[in-house]
């Protein structure tokens, strides 16, 4: 009976079709609370059974589960809070009426329930809480708060004597940390008052922690264990309040009961777990990002001639990775092994792209979009959208001329190596078969679009790696590890290891993006063929080349076959969607990670469009930079 009326007064009723109230609000919720409470004073026949089920529940409940449980941490690590969150929202809840957590979570779903619970008027709520009052659950409630903060403060003090929390703090004793002191002085009774300020104190400490992962490198582990700490104290703090106030205020209380449901309905959340625990990673991976993507802008014309001869290097070497994947494809072996070996031919040209410092097109949008994403929040504050808007179309621009750059070197590279195969050989590189086989799967009515998407989540998930591997480098210290390593200085010396530790450092996240995007295209369409997934990679570099080979074996005869213009539309459209889909997620995360609206970047792009639409000359004919300047 009790749950069916909670659920009632926290519903969204089709009353609100009717009436047309505002439950995000809380107030039609506290309305609701406030007629019945009218009802039952107009009718005390009802009202005193209601008052004595609603006492037999308090006599029979314990309040501790729930002040040190709900919507708190309930595993150690990332990975087991998310299992065990994924098991609490589809796996039934044992029964338990002495619970008072559990009765929360049957009862409270939404976090606008705390907004309800605020917007009760004080008298209202005295009344509510004198229907559950007697003298034996007040005392036996007081005592579960006290050894409710008892039991957080301990937990505080666990956690924060973590190593990892305790190495990225002021050289303390332990006795003298924060956390500690919090504990001792709530193990002694002591003021309410000096137990908030430890509060204080401890999370400030956490902030300290914060701040050092900010210039030495972030954990998510070690995020998750601060959001954990945190969370705790935010719970002992109000605690804690409720007992400076004299008697347990109403107020103190509606606090206490608004913040116990906000955080049992944000702990149901995936999202919210995800969001809490990877906000400081994805703004350092985007930090990271902008600075790198940054260099692959041309804001003028000896950045644009720089840009376009190291996309003609990238060209270049991408034409011998061409060749060497057809060579991987025609040899022996499951499609695992040949998976692999095409994954290191990719990661090996990648790395050699990287050390030669050539670009490919293709992994710039990741870069880019970052970068604009902070300009965006720089120009947000001047309330200022043209410079963001030449900002974009300098971007745009500089992807056309290292695509452009790509292309004009691979086919060429590709052709030229078919052409000296045959004269060497006396056969095509490619057998009749296979160049048509090439030519018919890049067709633009097939799957290439499709594939060519799914190629740009691939390409950002790459971008994401680097970021990621890269401030775990510094976060484990790995570059003073290598250079003070026993083994590497007796084997190169220490002057040798200390500058391979600092080539390291540098070379790591572009390391991490090229061996993980090499695997990625290598292995991902044999993994999902085992499961039966006919998914495949399509990237425009490597498969212009491609075209070029399968083109040198089939004669020009094959300019008059449609197949052939298919697939140069193919080739196109894999061109559109390998950088539009890496560009937009990138610049999703990036946005979110700022805490831009989606909508903000999305009227910028649009104007962006607009004058390249209006203006084609802006991004495909020579530009004036003194002019513009």
């Amino acid at each position: 009976m009790a749950l069916a009326v909670l659920h009632w007064v926290f519903s969204e009723s089709p009353l609100k079709l009717q009436t047309e109230l505002d439950f995000s609000t809380g107030y039609p919720q506290a309305l609701r609370i406030k007629w019945l409470l009218h009802v039952l004073n107009r009718n005390p026949e009802w009202k005193e059974p209601v008052v004595a089920t609603l006492r037999s529940i308090a006599a029979e409940t314990q309040v501790f589960d729930l002040l040190v449980q709900a919507g708190l941490h309930h595993e150690s690590g990332l990975f087991s809070e998310m299992i065990g969150r994924i098991g609490r929202r589809f796996l039934p809840l044992a029964p338990n009426d002495q619970n008072l957590e559990v009765f929360f979570f049957s009862t409270f779903s939404k976090e606008r329930d705390a907004e309800a619970i605020l917007k009760i008027d004080e008298s209202l709520l005295e009344q509510v809480i004198e229907f559950f009052h007697d003298e034996q659950s007040a005392s036996r409630w007081i005592a579960d708060l006290e050894e409710a903060r008892l039991a957080l403060a301990l937990q505080v003090a666990a956690l924060g004597g973590h190593a990892d929390i305790r190495s990225r703090m002021s050289k303390t004793p332990v006795s003298e940390t924060p956390f500690f002191r919090l504990h001792i002085s709530v193990l002694k009774g002591a003021d309410p008052t000096a137990i908030a300020g430890d509060i204080q104190a401890s999370l400030g400490a956490i902030d300290d922690v914060y701040q050092h992962m900010d210039e030495h490198g972030v954990s998510i582990d070690l995020v998750y264990h601060l959001e954990r700490t945190r969370a705790l104290l935010n719970r002992l703090s109000i605690l804690t309040a409720v007992l400076l106030e004299p008697k347990f205020s109403t107020s103190s209380i509606q606090a206490l009961l608004a913040s116990v449901i906000k955080e049992s309905v944000h702990a149901r959340s995936l999202s919210a777990l995800f969001d809490d625990n990877t906000a400081l990673i994805a703004r350092k991976i985007v930090e990271n990002s902008a600075e790198t993507g940054d260099h692959y802008i041309a804001r003028n014309a000896r950045e644009e001639s720089g840009l376009f001869h190291s996309a003609l290097g990238g060209g270049a070497i991408t034409a011998l990775t061409t060749v060497m994947k057809f060579v991987i494809s025609s040899l022996p072996g499951s499609p695992f092994v040949l998976g692999f070996l095409a994954s290191v031919n990719y990661a090996g040209s990648f790395i050699g792209l990287q050390l030669r410092g050539f670009s490919l097109a293709t992994k710039q949008p990741a870069m880019t979009a970052a970068t604009l994403a902070d300009r965006l929040s720089e120009s947000s504050k001047a309330n200022d959208d043209a410079p963001m808007v030449n900002e974009i179309i300098n971007v745009i621009r500089s992807q056309s001329i290292a695509v452009l750059g790509n292309l004009l070197a691979v086919t060429p590279g590709v052709i030229i190596f078919c052409w000296a195969y045959k004269l060497l050989i006396g056969s095509p590189f490619l057998k009749p078969a296979k160049a048509l086989y090439t030519i018919e799967s890049f067709s633009i009515f097939g799957g290439t679009p499709f594939y060519a998407a799914w190629t740009g989540v691939l390409l950002f998930l790459s971008s994401l790696s680097a970021g990621w591997f890269y401030h775990w480098v510094l976060y484990r210290k790995l570059p003073q590890g290598l250079s003070r390593s026993p083994w590497l200085v007796q084997t190169i010396g220490i002057e040798r290891a200390r500058k391979f530790s600092l080539f390291f450092k540098k070379h790591c996240a572009g390391f991490a993006a090229n061996i993980s995007l090499g695997l990625l295209l290598g292995l991902s369409p044999a993994v999902f063929h085992f499961f039966g997934l006919p998914l495949d990679v399509r990237h425009i570099t490597l498969s212009t080349g491609s075209l070029a080979a399968a083109v040198m074996s089939t004669g020009p005869v094959i300019f008059s076959s449609a197949i052939f213009w298919y697939a140069a539309f193919g080739i196109l459209s894999m061109g559109f969607f390998n950088i539009l889909v890496s560009f937009s997620l990138a610049l999703a995360v990036a946005l979110r990670a700022r805490r831009i609206p989606f909508m903000t970047g999305l009227r910028i792009l649009g104007k962006a469009g607009y004058c390249v639409l209006m203006r084609p000359s802006l991004v495909f004919g020579p530009r004036d930079f003194k002019q513009e300047a």
